[in-house]
């Protein structure tokens, strides 16, 4: 769904603050999956360099226009709303 804003809200609870959809609050709780904060910024910012580098193929596959992909990618899955 796209965000109509910088923020969102997840349906469950991620992490220490609640619903909110951010990369922090995602690693808030990495202790509780037996993940260090060390490895969790390790896996974000593998996981951040894979959505850069193959975002492009997954939306080609997926069908998605230039303008949808685009509008997907800054709007939603790495929205600069993530990174507060």
């Amino acid at each position: 769904m796209l965000r109509s804003g910088l923020t969102a809200n997840q349906a469950m609870v991620v992490g220490k603050e609640g619903r909110l959809s951010t990369l922090k609050n995602a690693q808030s709780e990495a202790g509780l999956f037996g993940v260090s904060w060390e490895m969790a910024e390790i896996v974000k910012a593998e996981l951040i360099d894979t959505i850069n580098t193959r975002w492009a193929e997954a939306a080609d596959v997926a069908g998605l226009t230039g303008v949808q992909s685009e509008l997907l990618r800054r709007s939603t899955v790495l929205s600069e709303g993530v990174f507060f």
